[in-house]
């Protein structure tokens, strides 16, 4: 691949990212775009053995967050579902709820009991 041809690919790679968000692979190709060019001020108008980075897992194999599954913190004591990292929650020592007014609602209806104001 003549390095013309290679220094466009990082830069379309490297913009594409940007725009998805993902600015550690978009950094990864502005730093892989110029290691490529500093080989070639070193010497050869060709260079060889150019990793492709869509045949790689992530782009260049650097992790993406949203690809682990995330780990459960707790047991909503209203929906009883699970409260996983990154949700809102709230804690009173024993008792999480997510932080949304169904679950809160749900809760406090267990443990209720329904009346009709002004009636025995």
């Amino acid at each position: 691949m003549h390095v013309l041809e290679l220094s466009n690919f990082f830069i379309r790679y490297e913009m594409n990212m940007v725009l998805k968000g993902r600015l550690k692979v978009a950094e990864f190709a502005r730093k892989q775009h110029e290691r490529y060019w500093n080989l070639y001020l070193k010497g050869g108008g060709k260079l060889s053995q150019v990793e492709n980075p869509m045949i790689l897992r992530n782009g260049y194999g650097i992790t993406d967050s949203q690809e682990k599954e995330p780990q459960i913190v707790s047991v909503c004591d209203g929906c009883d579902s699970n409260i996983v990292e990154g949700q809102g929650m709230l804690d009173w020592g024993s008792i999480h709820l997510h932080d949304d007014s169904v679950c809160i609602s749900k809760y406090v209806r267990k443990d209720s009991i329904k009346k009709i104001a002004g009636e025995q």
